[in-house]
């Protein structure tokens, strides 16, 4: 008895459908992981914003003009007395995402002569994941 119609599927068309399927998987995957790289981005904006700050405060410690730093709902801004400051190609202040909003922690925080400040905690939320950031009273921000 020959086979004129094999039954089955050869190992070319299963390796084709397995390569497909990943490809499709992988597309999939990526738009929504793209959903958190938001909140991760701007809790790394909002941290170097601190960082950038305290540097500026300790390179101008013989002067009496206050370096702070402000929190709104949906920006940041990086003061040298009463004025935005420029940070590379960015200009202060720095709009946050639309679907980012900070929580908790919005307000003034000014940085003294030795890069100091009061210890504070800055939450972001993009309504599914909250991304914490904490100030210690020595200026760093993590």
């Amino acid at each position: 008895m020959s086979l004129k119609y094999p039954r089955g599927f050869t190992l070319v068309e299963l390796i084709a459908v397995i390569v497909i399927t990943g490809v499709l998987l992988t597309i999939v995957s990526v738009r929504f992981l793209n959903i958190n790289t938001d909140i991760i981005r701007a809790k790394f904006d909002v941290i170097a914003a601190f960082q950038h700050a305290r540097q500026v405060a300790l390179s101008r410690a013989d002067t009496d003009i206050a370096v702070s730093v402000i929190v709104s709902t949906n920006s940041i801004d990086v003061r040298e007395g009463a004025h935005s400051m420029v940070f590379s190609a960015n200009y202060y202040p720095l709009q946050l995402p639309l679907d980012i909003t900070v929580v908790v922690g919005t307000g003034m925080v000014v940085f003294d002569r030795l890069g100091g400040t009061t210890a504070n905690i800055i939450q972001l939320s993009n309504g599914i994941q909250i991304q914490t950031i904490t100030i210690t009273d020595g200026g760093y921000a993590y």
